[in-house]
């Protein structure tokens, strides 16, 4: 249910922040590449604890963590 939602909302968030794009939107999305890849860093590291402490086998919080750096 978790990955549908965030789905959906990787989804609609283009169309939300930039419901008209324009030359400088590349601009201000490219000022947000820090933040962007140390909040996809910490959410890769926090599925691999979670995985981890749930019993998972060593696959899965792995691939979720790929997928979010990816």
């Amino acid at each position: 249910m978790v990955a549908l939602a965030v789905t959906a909302g990787l989804w609609v968030f283009p169309a939300v922040v930039f419901p008209e794009p324009g030359a400088n939107d590349a601009i201000e999305l490219a000022n947000l590449s820090l933040p962007v890849v140390g909040a996809t860093l910490l959410a890769a590291i926090v599925a691999l604890i979670v995985g981890y402490r749930r019993r998972w086998s060593s696959t899965a919080p792995v691939a979720l963590g790929t997928f979010l750096i990816g």
